[in-house]
């Protein structure tokens, strides 16, 4: 087999073994995003407030808050915000997220 020919066989195999594990990936993506929506029945929106005066700045106030998010699923984080007013306390940020609900059994 000639130099060209095994170089072009190595790249083929390659290309190939690449466009596999993106396949697992995407696959194994749409199977997690699945289970999350079928467990959606048991999930409840919850949030955690950071504010200003706990922290003292902007800037750590928003690390403790994306340190928080940090430790969350993707699926579960649904979105940060955050608020600045006039009144005392009303600098804050806030991680919203979904959380399994716990159900009681109720069953004998």
């Amino acid at each position: 087999m000639c130099a060209n020919c095994l170089e072009n066989a190595v790249h083929e195999e390659q290309q190939r073994d690449a466009a596999e594990q993106q396949r697992k990936a995407a696959e194994k993506q749409l199977q997690m995003r699945r289970e999350f929506q079928e467990s959606k029945g048991l999930m409840r929106v919850k949030f955690r407030v950071f504010r200003l005066d706990t922290f003292g700045n902007w800037e750590s106030l928003f690390e403790e808050a994306a340190s928080f998010a940090n430790e969350l699923s993707p699926e579960a984080l649904i979105n940060i915000s955050h608020s600045a007013g006039d009144a005392i306390g009303s600098h804050a940020v806030t991680v919203w997220f979904w959380s399994k609900q716990i159900v009681e059994d109720t069953t004998e």
